[in-house]
């Protein structure tokens, strides 16, 4: 085999197998995207994987290195090509007769900072057990009178007020960004946002025992 037969495409499409009988795993992320992987594709199908094994390809943290951290299990990750890049893949990997192999953690999702980036979770922060994401997650509602816990305070909540504020109907907490419910459009105290029917509640981590 020359150099040049080990880079250059078939001429026509090889069956590929339905089964695999070797996987090569690629690990995606934005410093190698999508295209970067379909370049990869004619030495990998020299190497004589059947399978090219995709990590996450999912909507996941803005730069997550893993992508395990999900956050639209309804879109391919923008950063790493979207839809079309992932297409232009398989493409490239069918035409020399690899498989795709998609690494896929229904149970894997991120509660990133903002939390808005989010769609389900903040529907559900926001709605509580009334959103219709709420079967979404493992919530035990009765625990918190309907609300979800969350451990985000540095300190004590006297401590920490300083750090709060609302601004157009979201509750602002350094990095975080926590929905006010249905809060009237006046809402601009942190009260006025627990009173709006959210369906959270903050809270610190709990202390060393």
């Amino acid at each position: 085999m020359t150099p040049d037969s080990a880079t250059s495409p078939p001429t026509a499409p090889t069956d590929i197998p339905r089964a695999p009988t070797a996987t090569y795993r690629l690990q995606l992320q934005p410093a190698f995207p999508f295209a970067a992987a379909r370049e990869a594709v004619p030495h990998l199908a020299a190497l004589g994987v059947s399978h090219l094994h995709l990590s996450p390809v999912l909507e996941a943290v803005p730069g997550s290195a893993h992508g395990y951290d999900v956050v639209d299990h309804a879109a391919v990750r923008g950063e790493l090509g979207g839809e079309e890049g992932l297409r232009e893949l398989a493409e490239a990997a069918h035409a020399h007769g690899l498989g795709l192999i998609a690494d896929i953690v229904p149970n894997h999702m991120a509660v990133p900072a903002p939390e808005l980036l989010n769609g389900p979770l903040w529907d559900v922060l926001r709605d509580g057990p009334a959103s219709r994401h709420a079967r979404w997650f493992d919530i035990d509602w009765g625990e918190h009178h309907g609300k979800v816990l969350l451990p985000v305070l540095a300190g004590p909540l006297g401590d920490e007020l300083k750090h709060l504020r609302v601004e157009r109907g979201v509750l602002h907490y350094h990095d975080h960004a926590f929905p006010c419910g249905r809060a009237p459009s006046g809402c601009r105290c942190r009260s006025c946002c627990e009173r709006s029917g959210t369906g959270w509640r903050g809270g610190g981590w709990p202390a060393p025992s």
